[in-house]
């Protein structure tokens, strides 16, 4: 795949408006795309990341794009528990919410979205 081509197949793949606007952000900005959108790293894991990002030193990247619905004590704790498997599992995850800046966020996750280059 090329830059668009990836971008084109993630937007096909997104859940919702938040995140779609995260995907356009990242694109816009030239900073890394996801390798995959919307499916699962690990059997076992009850937990399904909006986007994946394979990384060099074995277990990838999982992001997870939350919006307001994330906001309800029991998603919340839900949330939580996906998170501490897969990190137990030696998955990097990150949070994008929806109630900070987008640019701060990608900038504290630049392991995985790496410095914006020219697109």
């Amino acid at each position: 795949y090329d830059r668009e081509e990836r971008y084109d197949y993630l937007s096909e793949r997104t859940d919702s408006s938040f995140e779609e606007t995260v995907l356009e952000y990242l694109y816009e900005g030239g900073y890394r795309l996801p390798d995959q959108a919307q499916a699962r790293p690990a059997d076992g894991v009850a937990a399904q990341p909006d986007f994946y990002y394979e990384r060099d030193d074995g277990n990838g990247a999982c992001v997870f794009v939350d919006g307001p619905a994330h906001e309800a004590a029991e998603v919340q704790a839900r949330d939580d528990r996906a998170s501490v498997e897969l990190e137990e599992r030696g998955y990097r995850v990150a949070r994008i919410t929806h109630a900070r800046p987008l640019e701060q966020q990608i900038a504290e996750h630049s392991d995985i979205f790496g410095p914006p280059t020219q697109p």
